[in-house]
């Protein structure tokens, strides 16, 4: 339960991250 919990917020994050970079340029 705990192991799903963080991968979905590190998902979350990288897909954040994704997004930003991607407004960037």
């Amino acid at each position: 339960m705990v192991l799903k919990n963080a991968s979905a917020k590190i998902l979350a994050e990288t897909l954040t991250l994704a997004m930003e970079t991607a407004a960037i340029c």
